[in-house]
């Protein structure tokens, strides 16, 4: 072999390898970037309180967002996780309001998205249900329940004087022990998703679902798990919610709709180009934060907001779904 024809080989190695990293990072690059920009357009953006407000707003979102991430890493979807939330917040609220105490209202809004992901598990993985109609249909069930719980309304509390309120209070500096906690739990999931057997099963299963049965694996049984754990993580959220609201709102799934599917389809071009992971959901929520929390000091208007959320939604979906086209069409040559 030539020295000329080594020499090209290397070059096409290391543009192979820049183009990698570009579009695996490329959008922590960006945000890096659009942060880092801020430090000198908008000082007010890094005020203690607004990186507060931000971080916590994080932290809540991540978490519901995380069991999402792996039912869509999955080859499936629910479109129930942010009702769950607001029915959790309602049940929470309801047995707190009953002077049951927080601990029994956490217990209490955690199972409901125990339930109401075993419903979706049950319904999707075992009677073979559609998931996209059933986590709507079992969705609409949760909202109308949230809605019956307050009598059409919203439930205030008395007051802020339960340990979660302490909990999404406590600050170390300028990071909410929330946020510390969230990032933990995230950490631990990448290690799950990465490290061990879980995650070759969980990407599996959207590709072969057949291959996940020939390895003794119950695809059933994995689906019903993924979406329980959906339904956990969805009404956590809702019980912090609750807390930070210090109410429950039955209408509060609405805004969460399009950040959770925004944050979970852009981190599929993050990390694992073409594959919702656990990494890039938390890179789509920060990235929808650094937005929100832009537009509110701009004075965007609620719907300069959304569209720009569609609009990144958009933008994911299209990249996630050329990839796969590539990939298909590069398995079939």
């Amino acid at each position: 072999m030539s020295e000329t024809m080594v020499l090209s080989r290397q070059r096409q190695g290391r543009s192979f390898n820049l183009r990698g990293f570009t579009m695996r990072y490329g959008v922590i690059v960006l945000l890096a970037l659009v942060i880092a920009s801020l430090a000198f357009t908008m000082p007010n953006f890094f005020d203690p309180s607004n990186i507060r407000l931000m971080l916590r707003g994080i932290g809540i979102s991540a978490l519901m967002f995380l069991g999402l991430t792996w039912v869509i890493a999955s080859g499936k979807i629910d479109i129930s996780f942010m009702d769950c939330a607001a029915l959790t917040t309602m049940v929470c609220a309801t047995v707190v309001a009953g002077g049951h105490g927080w601990l029994a209202g956490c217990l209490a809004g955690l199972a409901t998205g125990v339930v109401l992901g075993t419903l979706n598990g049950l319904l999707v993985g075992y009677a073979g249900l559609p998931p996209l109609i059933t986590t709507i249909a079992t969705g609409s069930l949760a909202r109308s329940l949230a809605w019956i719980l307050g009598s059409g309304a919203s439930l205030p509390l008395s007051g802020p004087d339960g340990f979660v309120h302490a909990f999404i209070g406590t600050d170390l500096g300028v990071v909410p022990l929330l946020t510390i906690a969230t990032v933990a739990i995230y950490a631990l999931a990448w290690f799950v998703q990465d490290r061990l057997t879980f995650g070759r099963y969980l990407y599996a299963l959207e590709r072969n679902e057949r291959a996940v049965i020939e390895a003794g694996l119950s695809a059933r049984g994995l689906t019903l798990s993924l979406f329980v754990f959906s339904g956990v993580c969805a009404s956590l959220a809702g019980v912090l919610l609750t807390a930070n609201l210090n109410s429950g709102q039955p209408a509060l799934g609405a805004s969460y709709f399009l950040d959770g599917l925004t944050a979970v389809l852009l981190g599929a071009i993050v990390v694992k180009v073409g594959k919702a992971n656990v990494i890039g959901t938390l890179v789509g929520v920060v990235f929808l934060a650094v937005l929100v929390s832009v537009g509110a000091m701009l004075g965007w208007q609620n719907y300069v907001r959304e569209i720009i959320k569609g609009m990144v939604l958009l933008i994911g979906v299209i990249a996630i779904f050329t990839l796969k086209r590539r990939r298909q069409h590069g398995l079939a040559r």
